[in-house]
């Protein structure tokens, strides 16, 4: 089905309502809006927020701020670290096995951080979990001489439009992903997601880096490590309890071993809390890059020791980019012929244009929802559609946050365009054993 709906060029929903900050409604070049023109609340009066981490300005209580929310590249992506040695912080996305808050010798850590001294020499010291006589991780005794305790995530899907976080700031769920795929996340989760993380065929990893307690029930510090894994007794049907033995992918470490994806984290009373983070679920041919991830759930203990996860959630955006470059699913897996586009009967519509744009399968109307969260600090950018009767609606021109104004049916895959669809992906997690970062290494990267 085409986009429906009368013929010409629209920007956006048709309606007389006059954009204004502090309506309570995020509009095309805000980044916020909490229903106020107050200062001081984390959203300004001109609905730009005011202080967040990524932003590239240091704001009050941040230790830096390079523009982005990845660990390991000198400043962590909660910006409360700038991964130095001696700074008290043990930041292991840049390889530190302990912080001292110094940087000398002989006394317990090493002056580059990168060695508990006295781990690995057979014999319990003060202050250790374990000691194996080695200082190799994915054994049981990781090399801070700490017990390893890692979790799979044994279900995920994309959830429905009330799962999610507050992006926008008006104290309401964000997921306009979910709004605009409509039926289709019921189509992604049964097809893609359930029984892949049920047979084994994408296999997610937690591992409690840094955890003090055991129980997980109060860190005011630790790193979850997100990783993606690999089955080394090849039986799915364990469905991968806490039995199943694992290695993790060659692509979720660094060179240096130090993973590529972590979360900085607490917990208190067992609520679990980290972010933000950039974070990639394969799914298929289709991987959601979700960014500024923020990571929730509630862990379980047995016998003293973390076993689970519970409600977990994973929120964030995915990027407009993601969906510029994937063709149109709808006709892809058969749920109904496309009409040609509006605009450049030639060029085929994309995702983008069908989640921007809007179509229908079996006289269900799905997208047209635009990108809801600000990526690059801009302002919120807009689109303007091409409909019409009897085409498909499609995506004519992009105009970001900043005013520049792109032209042509390919706008959405030009880099300068990088808003998302607020997501929240449910999934809960239990306990397994993680084996061989050095067998991964020699496998293949993961899909």
């Amino acid at each position: 089905g085409g986009g429906g709906g009368e013929g010409g060029t629209d920007s956006g929903p048709r309606d007389a309502r006059v954009p204004a900050c502090g309506d309570g409604i995020l509009d095309p070049m805000e980044m916020c809006d909490d229903g106020n023109t107050a200062t001081g609340d984390g959203c300004g009066d001109t609905c730009f927020r005011e202080t967040y981490c990524g932003n590239g300005d240091m704001d009050p209580g941040e230790r830096c701020d390079d523009g982005n929310n990845r660990s390991g590249d000198g400043c962590r992506a909660d910006c409360l670290s700038d991964e130095t040695c001696g700074n008290s912080i043990r930041d292991i996305a840049v390889g530190e096995r302990c912080d001292d808050g110094n940087t000398m010798d002989g006394d317990g850590c090493s002056a580059d951080c990168a060695l508990v001294e006295g781990c690995g020499d057979g014999t319990m010291g003060t202050g250790e979990a374990c000691d194996d006589g080695n200082t190799d991780p994915w054994d049981g005794c990781g090399a801070d001489c700490q017990k390893e305790y890692s979790l799979i995530i044994d279900s995920l899907e994309i959830g429905g439009m009330s799962v999610g976080c507050d992006f926008s700031g008006d104290g309401d769920v964000d997921n306009s992903l979910a709004r605009a795929l409509g039926p289709g996340v019921d189509l992604i989760n049964s097809m893609f997601l359930a029984d892949a993380i049920a047979n084994g065929d994408v296999m997610l990893l937690l591992s409690l880096l840094g955890l003090d307690d055991p129980a997980a029930i109060s860190d005011p510090s630790l790193t979850v490590a997100w990783m993606q894994g690999v089955d080394t007794d090849m039986n799915p049907m364990n469905n991968f309890s806490g039995d199943a033995d694992v290695l993790a992918a060659r692509d979720a470490f660094n060179p240096d071993g130090t993973p590529t994806t972590s979360f900085a984290s607490m917990i208190t009373s067992r609520m679990l809390s980290g972010g933000p983070e950039d974070v990639v679920i394969p799914v298929m041919f289709i991987p959601l890059d979700v960014r500024q991830g923020r990571l929730h759930g509630t862990t379980r203990a047995t016998s003293g020791e973390v076993s689970g996860l519970d409600d977990g959630l994973l929120c964030g955006a995915v990027p407009l980019g993601v969906f510029a470059l994937l063709p149109n699913l709808i006709d892809m897996f058969g749920m109904g012929m496309s009409d040609p586009p509006c605009s450049e009967p030639e060029v085929p519509a994309n995702m983008a244009d069908i989640l921007i744009g809007s179509t229908s399968i079996f006289g269900i109307r799905i997208g047209g929802v635009a990108p809801d969260v600000d990526l690059d600090g801009d302002g919120l950018e807009s689109f303007e559609v091409a409909r019409g009767m009897g085409c498909q609606a499609v995506v004519t021109a992009c105009i970001d946050g900043d005013g520049t104004r792109v032209e042509g049916r390919d706008c959405t895959t030009d880099p300068r365009f990088e808003d998302g669809w607020s997501t929240g992906i449910p999934f809960t997690a239990v306990g397994v054993n993680i084996v061989g970062i050095e067998g991964a290494m020699m496998m293949p990267p993961g899909p």
